[in-house]
Parts: structure tokens; C-alpha cells; sequence
């Protein structure tokens, strides 16, 4: 049972070193024996607000000890665990709660002022607000709580092609078969320090905070959106980072690239979008002694299903591969009759295996989940995969209009929905150069509109709704 042998290794690492860090979070540092308290403590505050097991928690707080904690805490209780960007605007968050179907919300203090505009716009049963709390000095004690693990441990929120952000429901099961991968791939112990880079509502922040604390290492958290863009002073305090490609250029205009930088740093994974030859080079040149590593998955899929080590020696070039499956997850290609494609071929990959979400999207229908009569539950990507004929694979594109921007996923049409709501517009579509990293959005007006003030109402509209990731850039009328 995996949150409980998470909670079991924190109780024990506790128990046995007063010292042991836990979390690094800016100049803070918290003990294995803080971060049990402040669990156990967590527990106490969420059964004051009449939790039931089965409950949707969402944690409205900035990736910290508190958030952990609180996740942490919801699992062991058999809830449902919901992270919710802090960063997003009311609109959006109100779609995700709407969505999730939340009974509670932990939320951090500091984002009062946010929450007031969210529940003005919540129509239906309002969820119970929780405000955060941390308590360090209790007593250490073990409970007697264990998951049972019949719901879903946690939800994260993606992209939508209809307006709406989707969510993926994952159970305890596919993070396991992940996480036990992943430890042994990458030979972690409990001296590993790894760098929090990822946001919680992003997948990948399952591999920065349940690796550490089920084997006995420490997470430093990345605290601000300038440490997220240049995290080479953080990279020196790690042996273990799992970032997105685009970082590396970041790093290397900021000068962040120098000799004997990186010394403890022992693995270098990237994932979440397209790895290039270039950015691998310069990682080679400045950090040879780094290991690195190209892992491809869809969160649907739970974080990853492909691993490829990149070894010193390896010439390479573009199409860096994505390179082989972990165990328990399975690629495959099918033709219209959905007959399996075996040997060398390209085409839509289709994952199957335990890491595949066993629900369907939150509150929405799709047709992306499917059940085959051989490979059983299986997930269409929408990525255009080649696979060679010593079995490697390779991403190559998306075959839809979903892309990858900063790490993100976006569907292009989402934003296109919610800018085509305005009634001046008649037609709108949207564009995405992968050189400049931007989205632009080409509109018609119906007739006899002003068109001076369209742009800026545009615009106002993206910020009141869209993240800031998924905000054209450039507006143009046709």
C-alpha cells in the first residue's frame, strides 16, 4: 500500500534522527520529525471539518511542507487529493472545483482575496473551506489509519478541447508501479536530495515528493517563478532533477552553465515536452558527469511509460528517442480495425497497462479511453509515434492541435472557446509557433463591429480566464 509505506518511512526516518531534513524551502529547513507532526496534525483539522473516506479534497496552497502535508494527510484518511493552481485566474479555478466536485478546500491564507472572487462565481453545492495550518512540536505518534485504496488518490486538472479543463483520476496502483521503476532505474537512496521543480498541479510533481519521502531523502522546493525559470543555484544543492527541456536554454542565457557547477548533482531527466539534440549537448559539454535522461507519458498515463538514458559515449541526433517501456505499461500501434501493428512503424500511440488512468475524464465524456479486447483498458495519446525495429521509440508530433508550452499541456481549442464567446467575433482560430514559444489568434468580426476595442476586450478575457501560459500573445483580424 503505497501512502501508507510513505507514511510508515516518514514515521521510521523520524524516529530514528531528530536531524533528517525533510523539505528545504527557501532559507526554511523541516525535519522528518516536523514533517510527521505537521501530518498527524493535518489529519486532526480535516476530521474536524466531518470528513467522510471518498471525499474530494482540493489543496489551494503553493508547493511547501503545508501542501505535502495536507496531501499526505487526505490519503492516508481514503480521500481524494486535488491540487488547484494558485496562480490561475477565479474563472478557471471555479470550472476545476465545478468539476472535481469538491466537499473541501484547504487553502493557504494568503489567498483570501482570490477565494472571495472563486466563490462568487461557484454555482451549486459550495465545498467546506478549510484554512491551512501547520503544527511542528506535537508529539510523534503512529496512527492506526490505513488506505484502503478504493478511491482514486489523487485528480489533476489538464487542458480541454471544449472550454473546460479536464481532469485525470489516478489510483494508488499506477503511482506504485511508477515509483518502484523509478527507484531502482535511478539506484536512489536516502542521501538523494531532489529539486521540487514542477508545480503540484503538474504530474510530474508525483516523482519530486513521493520518491524522497518513501526512501528517505530530501525535497528543496522551488519558492518562486524566477527560481522555476533559473534553478542552477538549486541545482547545486541536488543530486536528483527532473525538470522540462526549455530550462536548459533559460539556464544558458543566464550564465548558469559553468565548470564545476552541478558537482552533486547525479541525474539529469527531463520530461513534459520535446528533448532536442541541442540541449542535450549542452548539458554533455558543461556537466559530463551528470546522467541523463528522456522520459515520455501522458498524465493520464501516470507521469511516464518510456525511459531512455542518454550515455556518455552515445552519438545522437534529432529525434532524441523516448526509448523503452517501464515495467506493467505497454505501446502499442492499431490499424482501423484496431488490429495491433507489430515491427517497425509510425502512428498514434496507444498506452495500455497500470499506469492508465481507470477512470474517465472528470464530468466529461471522451472517447480517448477505450476498451480493447486484447489489450484491455487503453488510452489514445494523440501523439505520432515511430517505433524502430530494435523497439525504440520516438516522439515525433501530435496528430490534433494540442501542444506543449513551458512544460504544459494546451489545447489550442480551449482557448478558442473561450475567446469565440465574445458575440462581436464571428470566427477565431489559434496558432502556435514552437520556434517563438508563442499562440497568436486570427479573428473575423460580424458585420458593422467596431474593431478598434476588440483586441483589448480580447485580451481582458484571457486574463480573467486563461492561465498565463495559455494567453495569446499576438491578436490579429482577418
Amino acid at each position: 500500500m503505497l501512502i501508507n509505506n510513505i507514511y510508515n518511512n516518514i514515521y521510521l526516518t523520524a524516529k530514528s534522527s531528530d536531524e533528517k531534513v525533510a523539505v528545504y524551502q527557501g532559507p526554511q529547513k523541516y525535519t522528518y520529525k516536523e514533517l510527521l507532526s505537521n501530518i498527524n496534525y493535518s489529519i486532526d483539522k480535516i476530521r474536524e471539518n466531518f470528513f467522510q473516506p471518498g471525499y474530494r479534497v482540493g489543496i489551494f496552497i503553493k508547493n511547501s511542507i503545508e501542501a505535502y502535508s495536507s496531501m499526505i494527510a487526505v490519503a492516508l484518511l481514503d480521500g481524494t487529493y486535488v491540487p488547484l493552481p494558485v496562480d490561475d485566474p477565479a474563472a478557471r479555478l471555479s470550472k476545476i472545483i465545478s468539476q472535481a466536485k469538491l466537499d473541501i478546500i484547504i487553502y493557504d491564507p494568503y489567498l483570501s482575496k482570490v477565494i472571495e472572487e472563486v466563490k462568487g462565481q461557484l454555482e451549486g453545492i459550495m465545498p467546506t473551506w478549510m484554512e491551512s495550518s501547520s503544527n511542528y512540536s506535537q508529539l510523534i505518534f503512529k496512527s492506526t489509519f490505513s488506505r484502503t485504496e478504493k478511491f482514486p488518490l489523487y485528480i489533476m486538472f489538464t487542458s480541454g478541447t471544449t472550454g473546460l479543463p479536464k481532469g485525470v483520476l489516478i489510483k494508488d496502483e499506477s503511482v506504485n508501479n511508477f515509483l518502484c521503476w523509478a527507484k531502482k532505474y535511478l539506484e536512489v537512496n536516502e542521501k538523494d536530495i531532489y529539486l521540487a521543480h514542477s508545480r503540484l498541479t503538474f504530474d510530474l510533481s508525483v516523482f519530486n515528493m513521493y520518491l524522497p519521502l518513501l526512501t528517505g531523502g530530501s525535497i528543496v522546493v522551488v519558492s518562486s517563478k524566477l527560481e522555476q525559470m533559473y534553478p542552477g543555484d538549486l541545482l547545486n544543492k541536488v543530486t536528483i532533477a527532473l525538470i522540462v527541456p526549455r530550462v536548459t536554454g533559460l539556464m544558458l542565457e543566464a550564465k548558469q552553465f559553468q565548470k564545476d557547477f552541478y558537482k552533486k548533482l547525479r541525474h539529469i531527466i527531463f520530461c513534459g515536452e520535446k528533448l532536442y539534440a541541442s540541449q542535450v549537448k549542452i548539458w554533455r559539454e558543461n556537466c559530463p558527469h551528470i546522467e541523463i535522461h528522456n522520459i515520455y507519458g501522458p498524465t493520464e498515463a501516470t507521469v511516464t511509460c518510456t525511459y531512455f538514458r542518454i550515455k556518455t559515449r552515445d552519438s545522437f541526433s534529432d529525434p532524441i528517442p523516448v526509448g523503452s517501456l517501464i515495467p506493467n505499461m505497454f505501446i502499442n500501434f492499431l490499424d482501423e480495425k484496431l488490429n495491433v501493428i507489430t515491427g517497425e512503424t509510425t502512428g498514434e500511440a496507444i498506452i495500455s497497462g497500470v499506469g492508465v488512468s481507470a477512470f474517465d475524464y472528470c464530468g466529461q465524456e471522451t472517447n480517448c479511453f477505450f476498451e480493447h479486447p486484447v489489450l484491455g483498458r487503453c488510452y489514445k495519446t494523440g501523439d505520432l509515434l515511430y517505433r524502430d525495429q530494435k523497439e525504440n521509440l520516438f516522439w515525433l508530433s501530435r496528430i490534433d492541435d494540442q501542444i506543449k508550452i513551458k512544460g504544459f499541456r494546451v489545447e489550442l481549442s480551449e482557448i478558442e472557446a473561450i475567446l469565440s464567446k465574445n458575440n462581436k467575433i464571428k470566427d477565431l482560430v489559434c496558432i502556435y509557433s514552437q520556434e517563438k514559444q508563442e499562440i497568436s489568434v486570427v479573428f473575423s468580426l460580424v458585420e458593422n463591429t467596431e474593431y478598434k476595442k476588440i483586441i483589448p476586450e480580447l485580451q481582458q478575457i484571457a486574463i480573467l480566464q486563461l492561465p498565463d501560459y495559455m494567453r495569446p500573445l499576438n491578436y490579429y483580424i482577418l
